[in-house]
């Protein structure tokens, strides 16, 4: 197990430390290009993201197939397909972790100051702007990006499973099938939760400084940067387009996209029932944790919710089997697909928590604090003063979580009870099974029905104000819209 943990925390830093790399140029472009181009790279972002990792991994296995010339010569040598699988796992990861990584950093490129960067611009070139005032600026932020990344890796299941490489995270996926003891689960968890617990603390420490303040400084904004968009659009294709053009191009016969629905039908159903069910419970815990008041409280509380997203799916799932376990009340609910959106809740409601702290500011607390004096309660307050001018927010949140509660495997096969279906999982089964154009027609019609989404939400999100978006007021909406 030690040999293990070593060869995972190898990984997962090389994975880290290349998405920070490659997310550094994103950030910057999300953070200081005009609102136009902003809303264009937050839309391919959001588009890279959403799409699962391990279908990705799938799209660029197509190439190693045995029925490839590639995939014969690997057949002749296991050493080298052990290694080709093992790189393409991790390179698929860092191409859909650096969109992560971009994000944070444009939170950080937020708080600098124009007047500094102007000043350096004048006293010092490029490099000494990138070297004395850029890294030591973005420092935290950067390095709480290769956390975040660092410690998702060391969870990884699915896609490290695919490409039957060993982690700590596929080692845990199946410790408890073959165990059926939390104990000895939590017990060989232990490097994971570590880390887990410390980027918990640290991220939720760094995210009370989202909140805008009353009083901002102007942000750093470039009218143009012809330089780092080729750097931007080669990473999208190379995440994003060149996977979904492997599949395209691998199409061999169309009956079996005249086939989904008959096949996945039921288990799409259930998938998008646990969805909804499981962004609504992700919404309330997020919105509980904002409710919080107290700084200690409020970074313990926000803590949980991180540490929840951080640890491996499957630990959270027997976690939540071992809870409802010695409770008679809960016997019905075991048996019923709502247990799972209870674990997809517990993993996503970061995500819905971290979209709330980078829309909320000042203006949002002075209208609470207004609504407060003219006796109105708190949930009237919300329907009538922030609902408003949220609206778009908790949309497009509620669309970004349902995407990626459909696709959730790990979390799945503990909680998902006998009797029912599951679309990711059934997907999964597929792609063990090598039943390449079912799996190809089931990936392109997931890709094309989250693009759509991806895109709706895309257009909701345009309307809010987010923490990196240096015009911004941090309300989620126009500055005068709760008046």
């Amino acid at each position: 197990m030690l040999l293990l943990t070593f060869k995972t925390f190898g990984l997962a830093s090389i994975i880290g430390l290349s998405a920070v790399v490659l997310g550094y140029i994103p950030g910057r472009l999300l953070a200081t290009s005009t609102p136009k181009a902003k809303g264009i790279i937050f839309l391919l972002l959001l588009l890279t993201l959403v799409l699962p990792r391990y279908m990705l991994y799938y799209a660029w296995s197509l190439l190693l197939d045995p029925t490839t010339q590639l995939g014969r010569f690997l057949g002749n040598d296991i050493s080298v397909a052990r290694f080709v699988f093992s790189f393409t796992s991790s390179a698929v990861l860092v191409m859909w972790y650096w969109p992560v990584a971009a994000l944070l950093i444009a939170q950080g490129w937020k708080n600098i100051d124009s007047d500094v960067w102007d000043s350096a611009r004048l006293e010092v070139g490029v490099w000494g702007r990138f070297t004395n005032v850029t890294l030591p600026l973005l420092a935290r932020p950067m390095l709480l990006a290769f956390g975040v990344c660092f410690v998702l890796s060391m969870s990884e299941f699915t896609t490290f499973h695919l490409a039957v490489v060993n982690t700590i995270g596929t080692e845990l996926g199946v410790l408890y099938d073959l165990s059926g003891s939390e104990g000895v689960l939590a017990r060989a968890a232990w490097p994971v939760s570590i880390t887990a617990v410390i980027a918990a603390v640290i991220l939720s420490m760094a995210s009370r400084k989202w909140v805008s303040p009353e009083i901002k400084t102007s942000g750093v904004e470039f009218a143009s940067q012809k330089r780092h968009w080729p750097v931007f659009i080669a990473l999208i294709i190379f995440s994003l387009v060149a996977p979904v053009l492997l599949l395209i191009t691998h199409v061999r016969d169309l009956k079996p996209f005249g086939r989904f629905m008959a096949l996945h039908f039921d288990g799409l159903g259930v998938s998008f029932k646990i969805a909804a069910c499981a962004a609504i419970l992700s919404h309330i815990i997020a919105y509980g944790a904002l409710a919080v008041r107290g700084r200690r409280v409020s970074v313990i509380v926000n803590a949980t919710i991180f540490l929840a997203m951080f640890l491996p799916a499957s630990l959270i799932a027997v976690s939540i089997v071992k809870m409802f376990g010695g409770s008679e009340l809960t016997a019905g609910l075991r048996q019923e697909w709502f247990i799972v959106s209870i674990g997809h809740a517990c993993r996503f409601s970061g995500v819905a928590l971290i979209i709330l702290l980078l829309t909320c500011g000042s203006h949002q607390r002075h209208l609470s604090e207004m609504a407060a004096l003219d006796g109105v309660s708190r949930f009237k307050t919300w329907l009538y003063v922030h609902l408003p001018c949220t609206w778009r927010l908790l949309t497009g949140s509620f669309l970004l979580i349902v995407m990626f509660s459909v696709t959730e495997v790990s979390a799945t096969m503990i909680l998902l009870p006998a009797g029912f279906t599951n679309f990711a999982q059934r997907l999964l089964n597929q792609m063990h099974y090598a039943r390449d154009q079912q799996v190809i027609a089931s990936c392109l019609i997931l890709t094309s029905s989250f693009v759509l989404l991806g895109g709706v939400a895309a257009l909701l999100f345009k309307g809010v104000r987010f923490g990196w978006n240096a015009s911004g007021n941090g309300c989620g909406g126009d500055a005068n819209a709760g008046r």
